[in-house]
């Protein structure tokens, strides 16, 4: 390797730094991957035929009694299709008070 000229920057060497945060970087998104699958196929097995109740603490005509039937209406389509499950929304406004 001849000497640098006068004047001239030196080059950097290289190091291996990128290859590995490169593998690194691939790891764990491989590893995030699988555990996300994981939690999936358990939640399948366990809410398979079953009823879901979404309980509601307050009284009918009320923000939660609306956004509690939004979600039911939601979930009742979704589970119904992948599950075979249903979705039920009660209301017992006894159960807000202590």
């Amino acid at each position: 390797m001849a000497p640098p000229r006068r004047g001239s920057i030196p080059r950097p060497q290289r190091t291996p730094l990128p290859r590995i945060a490169a593998i690194c970087v691939g790891l764990c998104v491989l590893t995030s991957c699988l555990w996300s699958v994981s939690p999936t196929i358990a939640a399948e097995t366990f809410y398979t035929g079953k009823t879901v109740r979404i309980l509601v603490g307050f009284g009918p005509g009320g923000g939660y009694d609306l956004y509690a039937r939004t979600l039911g209406r939601f979930f009742g389509r979704h589970l119904a299709a992948s599950l075979r499950s249903s979705c039920r929304t009660c209301r017992a406004p006894a159960a807000s008070r202590s």
